[in-house]
């Protein structure tokens, strides 16, 4: 799945009117180095990995990210201590799926193996 930047972009520039902070402010938090990167980010979705990677862990702190790469995009933002918990003992449906694809590769596994020594006690 390719990654589209402008939707990315589009789903930061929400976070931050959201949040209701300035360019200016979003980028000292985050370290940039001015507000021109916020602006490119947001108008042209020109943004570097560090960039994406500071902005999403800036707003993980006050949302739930999980679908941020996904065409179903939600915001829910999170208000409290209780919130971020639940967030943080959250599995998504992505690494549940993952989880269970696992799990079958292992008893797929276990069971080859299984049926190897039964062969070979023939």
């Amino acid at each position: 799945m390719p990654i589209d930047r402008e939707k990315i972009a589009q789903r930061m520039l929400h976070f931050r009117k959201t949040l209701g902070i300035s360019q200016a402010e979003l980028a000292k938090i985050i370290g940039a180095t001015n507000q021109n990167t916020i602006s490119l980010m947001e108008t042209k979705a020109q943004f570097s990995v560090d960039t994406f990677i500071s902005l999403v862990n800036y707003f993980s702190e006050h949302f739930h990210l999980d679908n941020l790469l996904t065409d179903n995009f939600t915001v829910v933002q999170i208000k409290d201590e209780k919130d971020r918990m639940s967030l943080h003992n959250a599995i998504t449906t992505r690494q549940l799926i993952d989880l269970k694809n696992d799990l079958s590769e292992k008893i797929d596994r276990i069971t080859d193996s299984i049926r190897s020594s039964e062969e070979d006690s023939l």
